[in-house]
């Protein structure tokens, strides 16, 4: 996988935070706390500024121990203002990177010789055994990122992974439906790289960023969303896959080409035969 394109998916997770942050604010401009201990435990006062003397602030009365709500929130002010300035310094070095970083891969170095210098384009083909290992690189890459984006989400939100996950594939990854989990083995028995319910952001229709959970991203050149939707049929189901639908066409998926949307039938049976069709297809676009 290109260097650039986890800096760039890093780049939105920075400015995705730093909005998150942002939104959690109510005091822009939160008092300072001063903190003693006593026979009690900790307690807290606040520093009110004063302007008729030389010392901007004095120690108000105490306010409270930590389970205090107006501690809590001037702390939680301190905090966000404080993660925003970290982001911001995080932003303008993954900008400074992106500006000045060069791919060092055998065809980016040849574009920037003179065509005298470069070499017939046969000479920068990969061998097939190192092309697959390039898939399973990027494989290994995106699992990685989506493992320490759930440890993020459940260490700051106190959420882990999103909705219910109750079957096991044979690879011991749990996955919220038979259909998946039917999808899941063929794929991983057909040799096809792949990651489940990796994590997309996509351009909405107002041109805001939102994150997209997709079923399978089956990592071949060019890369391949497969969407499943088991529930269509209900109001709930209908609406998700609606609404996938309209973010993915926005981005430029095409169905039949890079994307790929299965589902159930009125009365809930999978078509395996039809979903075994789809894997050896996505087999020999991956030139297995």
């Amino acid at each position: 996988m290109d260097i650039r394109d986890t800096v760039k998916a890093e780049l939105k997770q920075v400015l995705h935070e730093r909005e998150e942050y942002k939104s959690r604010i109510t005091d822009h401009d939160p008092l300072r706390l001063k903190m003693y201990s006593t026979g009690n435990g900790l307690r807290y006062r606040k520093l009110l500024p004063r302007e008729d003397t030389a010392y901007p602030y004095y120690d108000s009365k105490t306010i409270g121990g930590a389970d205090s709500p107006e501690v809590q929130e001037i702390q939680a002010n301190h905090f966000y203002k404080k993660a925003i300035e970290v982001l911001d310094q995080d932003e303008a070095a993954i900008r400074r990177f992106m500006k000045n970083y060069r791919p060092h891969d055998p065809a980016s170095i040849t574009e920037m010789l003179s065509p005298a210098y470069r070499p017939a384009a046969s000479g920068l083909w990969l061998p097939e055994e190192e092309a697959r290992a390039r898939q399973q690189q990027a494989v290994e890459e995106r699992k990685r990122a989506k493992e320490e984006r759930e440890e993020r989400a459940r260490k700051r939100f106190g959420k882990y992974g999103i909705g219910d996950h109750k079957i096991r594939t044979v690879t011991g990854e749990m996955v919220r439906s038979r259909a998946e989990a039917i999808i899941y083995n063929a794929l991983h028995a057909a040799g096809v790289p792949f990651v489940y319910e990796d994590t997309l952001w996509l351009k909405d229709r107002n041109g805001g960023l939102e994150a997209v959970s997709a079923d399978f991203r089956i990592m071949i050149e060019p890369d391949v969303v497969w969407e499943h939707s088991g529930r269509f049929g209900t109001p709930e189901g209908h609406d998700n896959i609606h609404h996938k639908l309209d973010l993915y066409f926005h981005n430029g998926y095409t169905l039949g080409d890079n994307l790929i949307i299965t589902m159930d039938d009125h009365e809930g049976s999978l078509n395996t035969q039809s979903l075994q069709q789809i894997v050896e297809m996505l087999v020999e676009r991956a030139g297995r």
